[in-house]
């Protein structure tokens, strides 16, 4: 290869690196003479070579051109080095084994610096390869259209501005929209509020960031149909494609009647719960009765025969003592059988630990109890009903500060653990009794516990979806620990409360 031929190729380094080894057809780069140069592998499997440089200086017209065609093209090359326009041609050129192979020919002139002609670069695309190729790309587009067309969840596809390009017959059956209706418009005519007015957000921030909630994962969020109903699905979505390129492609499965299912289910257990529940409270409540009885029938005896009345004093006590407990038992009674709704609204975790702290520390100190919180890192706010949660934690703190009857530390840590946010109330108590299932509704360690706060604070940290588990050592304390999901799914298994959300 000339210096002046070397020079110009490597002004064109980026073309030809980017055709001589990805494209479908041949490169070649001759010299004036007509004389390989340089070429891409598949001019070598034409050739016959197992390394292209092998045909380097090897005259082009001769190795792979039909010998009628020669002349011809020798001469029509030597007028496009002196000048003539270079235009597509298509003819053919023959391999190392004699087949002919219709090629579509485009070629360009390469300059040394003073701009006088020193080669060419040819491209040919072999027609018979690239029908192939094209014919095995439309049975593979004709499967997955196929495959697409077929499946029963809902498939939509959107390019990097989130305007909706496919819509498959299952996602025009489940949100009711015909393809007419919505091909070109935004993806959030399928989402409630609030993700329709967050979603052209979300997509900004993970294209300039590349942080995911939704992508790569599965997870169950809501969709509205054409008719405004607001409904459960569960979606995945898969990023295609790069740059301009983007596109997002969404499954998506009506969970509509799994969560009926569930909540079904989740019904008949309450009712049996209540059922079995029921004749424990007859037993609960009777107990106090029939204490409040004898000591109305005492009073009043009392009263009869003149008895002054500082010495009625303990018994009345004894009886409000008892009506006090009772209102309190019958209270949490109600929380734990009836259909409670909840609100869930994003609440800061350091927020809600430090006002509940700031509410209650000066009450746990005159109990002769220390607060220490062990706060994580900025966490980002979590769906709950803030009310039910300071509730929830109340009872749990309350709990601690009793079993820690001469003094203690109380302990408030919050932390994010993967996709969960973790709550933990610990005590420097005596510790729960091995045996003692302290979820079971009347069981208590206390003398004065009515056995449901705890059985009703795992059903409120249910209905968020969470769990609530605890760890004790008898003579060291007891930690319950609080697990809530970081985004509340719009399914909750083993719920026994309906959920409403703002």
């Amino acid at each position: 290869m000339t210096k002046t031929l070397s020079d110009a190729l490597a002004r064109e380094t980026e073309l030809a690196a980017a055709l001589f080894d990805t494209t479908r057809g041949v490169v070649v780069v001759m010299d004036p003479e007509g004389s390989i140069a340089a070429g891409n592998r598949y001019l070598a499997e034409l050739g016959g070579v197992a390394d292209v440089r092998e045909l380097v200086g090897t005259d082009w017209f001769e190795r792979f051109l039909p010998q009628e065609d020669r002349h011809a093209l020798r001469e029509l090359y030597h007028r496009s080095l002196e000048g003539e326009p270079v235009i597509a041609k298509r003819h053919p050129m023959i391999d190392h084994v004699g087949q002919l192979h219709q090629m579509e020919w485009n070629a360009r002139p390469l300059f040394d610096d003073e701009g006088h002609v020193v080669g060419m670069l040819a491209v040919g695309i072999d027609e018979a390869r690239n029908t192939a190729v094209q014919r095995a790309v439309a049975r593979e587009q004709a499967r997955f259209s196929s495959v697409i067309a077929s499946t029963q969840d809902a498939f939509v596809l959107i390019d990097r501005h989130a305007r909706i390009i496919v819509f498959n017959p299952s996602a025009q059956r489940i949100f009711g929209y015909g393809p007419h209706e919505v091909l070109g418009q935004k993806v959030d005519v399928l989402m409630p509020e609030p993700y329709r007015s967050q979603h052209d957000g979300y997509i900004a921030q993970y294209e300039r960031t590349g942080s995911a909630k939704a992508i790569g994962r599965i997870r169950v969020v809501q969709g509205q149909r054409k008719g405004g109903e607001v409904f459960p699905i569960e979606l995945s979505v898969t990023k295609v494609g790069v740059d301009e390129e983007a596109r997002y492609a969404a499954f998506m499965r009506d969970i509509s009647e799994t969560v009926r299912l569930r909540q079904r289910a989740a019904e008949r257990q309450r009712l049996a719960a209540i059922g079995t529940t029921s004749a424990k409270f007859a037993h609960e409540v009777g107990n106090p009765l029939n204490g409040m009885l004898m000591n109305l029938q005492l009073i009043q005896r009392r009263i009869v025969k003149g008895v002054p009345s500082a010495e009625l004093a303990p018994l009345v006590q004894r009886v409000d003592h008892e009506v006090r407990r009772l209102s309190q038992l019958l209270d949490e009674f109600r929380s734990m059988s009836r259909r409670q709704s909840f609100i869930l609204r994003p609440v800061e975790p350091h927020s809600l630990l430090q006002d509940f702290v700031q509410d209650h520390e000066a009450e746990f100190g005159e109990r002769g109890v220390r607060v220490e919180t062990r706060f994580g890192e900025s966490l980002p706010a979590v769906p709950m009903d803030r009310q039910k949660m300071t509730q929830v934690l109340l009872n749990l703190a309350k709990n601690a500060v009793e079993a820690m009857e001469g003094g203690g530390v109380l302990g408030l840590g919050v932390h994010e653990d993967g996709e969960q946010l973790i709550i933990e109330v610990s005590d420097t108590g005596a510790g729960i009794p091995e045996g003692i299932d302290v979820f079971e509704p009347f069981a208590t360690t206390k003398r004065d516990g009515t056995g449901l706060g705890l059985p009703v604070a795992r059903q409120i940290v249910a209905a968020h979806g969470g769990e609530l588990e605890f760890e004790s050592t008898p003579g060291e304390g007891t930690t319950f620990r609080l697990s809530l999901p970081l985004e509340t799914p719009a399914e909750l298994s083993s719920v026994n409360l309906p959920i409403v959300r703002s």
